[in-house]
């Protein structure tokens, strides 16, 4: 996976003063976050299988990068009902309901609460680190078969993307497709 590479070369390149933080993303068990990654996903395909047409894709928004802490601490799920891809960028033409559920982005909650409580400054390698490593379990919760059952019952046009903007102003990336 793109997003595992990426972890990989920014733990390597970050400096000893953000190694305990860092720690613990290492010491997450992420078996555990795709899990509860999972239950929020089969939870919202509940919720997309209510809407009345049919869907293109979903987008997740990490939300909350734009307030202090500067984290992102929520993925909202958008679902659009045409989408399209323009000279590599995602193109949204149809919004069928914004913020229908969505999930938590695990190690970005991990890293927002010590941010919170202890007021460490928290640099960009480290938020880069944090954001990929979220994007990377937020591709294997939706490549596990729990969530692809969960999807049977929307209505959707096939292959259907998952994409996922980590950011405002942040590019969309593709986190994986049901075929």
């Amino acid at each position: 996976m793109r997003f595992a590479e990426t972890s990989a070369a920014l733990l390597a390149k970050l400096a000893p003063r953000d190694l305990p933080i860092v720690a613990e993303l290492v010491a997450l068990d992420e078996d555990a976050a795709v899990r509860a990654i999972c239950a929020q996903l089969v939870s919202s395909a509940r919720r997309w299988a209510a809407l009345p047409d049919e869907a293109s894709c979903v987008r997740f928004h990490f939300a909350g990068a734009d307030v202090e802490p500067w984290i992102p601490s929520e993925a909202w799920a958008n679902v659009y009902g045409d989408h399209a891809i323009v000279d590599g960028r995602f193109k949204p033409r149809r919004l069928l309901r914004e913020a229908i559920g969505g999930f938590d982005p695990i190690p970005l909650s991990t890293i927002l609460v010590r941010a919170a409580n202890d007021g460490d400054d928290v640099d960009d390698d480290v938020r880069a680190l944090f954001v990929a490593k979220s994007l990377e379990l937020a591709a294997r919760a939706l490549a596990d078969p729990q969530v692809e059952v969960a999807c049977r019952d929307v209505k959707m046009r096939r292959p259907f993307p998952f994409f996922a903007t980590p950011g405002h102003g942040e590019p969309t990336v593709l986190l994986h497709t049901l075929s």
